[in-house]
């Protein structure tokens, strides 16, 4: 009589095999997710920066500002005497720079997205004391064709964003 216990090689390289095939056809998506992810965090940041930026200037009675730079892949934010408060470096979100991805404008109220990303005056967006902020937009993309919008309205300050993941723009 035959003991049946355990596995035989035979059995062992099929699952194995199985395993792999599944793995080789979810990797791609899931390095897209991850790629999607990245610019996801990288926008939430940046809104949370505009925030405190805002609620600063308000509270201190005092401008504060969010400058964009570029060329080096970073953003500042600003009190009101243009002290730094902090420096964020996109690099540490792998994949993700300014611009945009698509070159049509988020809607009618939008110009169609400049190369460097940034169609705020100076680079940079001021948030007043009295909650308004200048008006403009900053892109985020990332390596896949993805893009996200973060802009301000003047009147309100209000900070908005949209996103376009290759089915047009959306809020």
């Amino acid at each position: 009589m035959r003991n049946n216990r355990g596995f035989t090689l035979i059995e062992l390289l099929v699952v194995i095999g199985i395993i792999a095939i599944i793995t080789a056809l979810a990797a791609p998506t899931f390095i897209n997710y991850l790629s999607m992810l990245r610019l996801k965090t990288s926008s939430r940041d940046l809104v949370a920066y505009m925030q405190y930026a805002r609620t600063q200037a308000i509270v201190g009675d005092e401008s504060w500002y969010v400058r964009f730079i570029p060329g080096l892949g970073e953003y500042c934010l600003l009190d009101g005497t243009l002290d730094t408060h902090r420096i964020v470096d996109l690099s540490q979100y792998p994949g993700i720079s300014f611009g945009s991805n698509n070159a049509n404008p988020i809607d009618t109220n939008h110009i169609a997205p400049p190369e460097d990303g940034v169609t705020y005056i100076g680079e940079k967006v001021k948030f007043n004391p009295d909650g308004t902020a200048t008006a403009g937009t900053v892109y985020l993309k990332n390596e896949n064709g993805d893009t996200v919008a973060v802009g301000t309205a003047s009147a309100t300050g209000r900070i908005k964003t949209w996103h376009n993941f290759g089915a047009g723009w959306q809020y």
